[in-house]
């Protein structure tokens, strides 16, 4: 089971008892998989949780983490909407994802993005970049 707390200043709240309408700013929600490892951190500079269970989070950064605690996956959005119920973060709008290690870059717009299937599904306009190898800034030579 996916345990969502969400962390406002020093203090520690569960999601489901954010109250509906109330603007939180540096919003912060944390999963967690079977071994209470945290393995993924919805962040958005904004967020208002709605009276149907739902979150709606605007300039999102979702990171999903590897078992062994380093970063995997790096998802942006202008906003999106996270349901606590569904457990589902899903938007109409654009986003950027990639792989921590650079190799894997995907845009779109229009997603679906579910923690406990690991899965993102990105239904329009969707651009891969592959890169065999990472990219790293050209040094100068002697």
């Amino acid at each position: 089971a996916v345990v969502l707390c969400c962390f406002l200043g020093s203090f520690q709240v569960p999601a489901q008892l954010l109250a509906p309408g109330v603007q939180i700013k540096g919003f912060r929600l944390p999963g967690f998989d079977a071994q209470n490892r945290t393995n993924f951190l919805l962040i958005g500079a904004e967020a208002v949780p709605q009276a149907n269970g739902q979150i709606r989070i605007k300039q999102l950064r979702l990171e999903t983490y590897k078992a062994d605690g380093r970063l995997d996956f790096i998802v942006e959005a202008p906003e999106c909407t996270y349901d606590l119920k569904q457990r589902v973060a899903f938007s109409a709008g654009k986003l950027d994802a990639r792989t921590a290690d650079g190799r894997l870059a995907i845009s779109g717009e229009g997603f679906a993005w579910q923690p406990q299937k690991t899965t993102l599904a990105i239904s329009n306009r969707v651009h891969t970049v592959i890169r065999n190898r990472v990219v790293t800034s050209p040094t100068s030579q002697p």
